[in-house]
């Protein structure tokens, strides 16, 4: 588990890579 929202997001949405 990530702490980070961030990662998370990336987690779920690998098409948008990084913010």
């Amino acid at each position: 588990l990530h702490l980070n929202p961030v990662h998370a997001v990336v987690q779920l949405r690998p098409s948008l890579q990084h913010i």
